[in-house]
């Protein structure tokens, strides 16, 4: 059987760590870009990570595990090797290339529409092996006429010409409410999608101070919001799980974090989280820091008193209410 140019790039997306991989044309107005001579080809894969249960200690704030490690970043790197896979069947310059994890592209819907999986009741990307225990990761390439005519299979190619759900969105999901029913703050629909103002994960990077619904169940959170993944029934029985262990943390200590962020020398989330998700530029040191202060509040810890105490002093007002809010909740238990 020969191989063509198409089988050999959807092999070194398997070699290079990524599972149920997709490679599609698709329409240059559904990525963004302007119509014009070149035609635009996607290719897109889930990368598996681990997702350890954690630990009772209610000392520990816990970070979920798609941000415990900088799993984006690595996977751009990965996607570095089959560009050169790529040049070589068609020619395309790097200029024309693309590589994308955790971006403003329609990500979940392109992977739906290549097959991948489907978007769940929780408006997140569903795979039947892997669950959602994943990050996307692909390739978007514009080739012209030359070059698509040297990247041989391109003739048994799909097209995506539209991105719109189907009529039963989440039809692989049935009649399963678990996500709907496990959700803290009720921000999923029982028809599926998610209300932001009143998803946790959404709230963790807000700059305002947490809403009253989200501190009462608010918990041990540092950043992310595993409740409905960890209800999902796909998740609890797929077939098949990330190998090896966890590149990073999913738990740090509140009495370890506190000085941290208290000193002028490690002022910045990419001195304190080095090789995770929550260093990433978007994410506000405040928030992260007000997610902190609510955790050790809920801890009930009267050690962490003068921890908490120098936070009242911050600038930002957003931080200076939370640590009053940690002391209050801790003194009045």
């Amino acid at each position: 059987m020969i191989m063509t140019r198409t089988d050999i790039l959807l092999g070194k997306f398997l070699e290079n760590g990524f599972r149920s991989p997709g490679i599609a044309w698709i329409a240059p107005g559904l990525v963004g870009e302007t119509p014009g001579d070149r035609t635009y080809l996607v290719i897109m894969g889930i990368f598996p990570i681990p997702d350890p249960a954690p630990s009772a200690d209610p000392g520990k704030v816990l970070v979920a595990p798609f941000a415990a490690a900088h799993y984006y970043r690595d996977c751009v790197k990965r996607l570095k090797a089959l560009v050169s896979e790529l040049q070589r069947g068609t020619g395309v310059s790097k200029q024309h290339v693309r590589l994308f994890s955790n971006s403003r592209l329609p990500e979940r819907s392109i992977a739906a529409a290549l097959g991948i999986g489907w978007v769940g009741r929780n408006g997140l990307l569903m795979n039947r092996e892997y669950g959602s225990s994943f990050v996307l990761a692909g390739i978007l390439a514009s080739l012209d006429e030359g070059e698509i005519s040297r990247l041989r299979g391109n003739e048994d190619l799909a097209r995506i010409s539209s991105l719109e759900a189907p009529a039963d969105p989440h039809g692989e999901c049935g009649s399963c409410r678990a996500c709907v029913s496990a959700c803290p703050t009720g921000a999923i629909a029982e028809s599926g999608g998610v209300r932001l103002e009143r998803c946790l994960q959404y709230l963790a990077t807000t700059r305002e101070d947490l809403p009253d619904f989200a501190r009462k169940v608010w918990g041990r959170r540092l950043y992310g919001c595993m409740d409905c993944q960890n209800s999902c029934p796909v998740n609890r029985r797929r077939s098949v799980h990330a190998d090896g262990d966890s590149l990073g943390r999913e738990e740090y200590p509140i009495r370890d974090l506190l000085p941290k962020f208290a000193s002028p020398a490690e002022k910045g989330l990419k001195k304190i989280f080095p090789d995770t998700a929550l260093e990433a530029s978007w994410i506000p040191r405040e928030a992260i820091l007000r997610n902190l202060l609510t955790a050790a509040g809920n801890s009930g810890d009267p050690s962490l008193e003068q921890l908490i105490r120098p936070f009242l002093e911050e600038k930002h007002p957003v931080v200076k209410t939370a640590a009053a809010r940690a002391l209050d909740r801790i003194f009045s238990k």
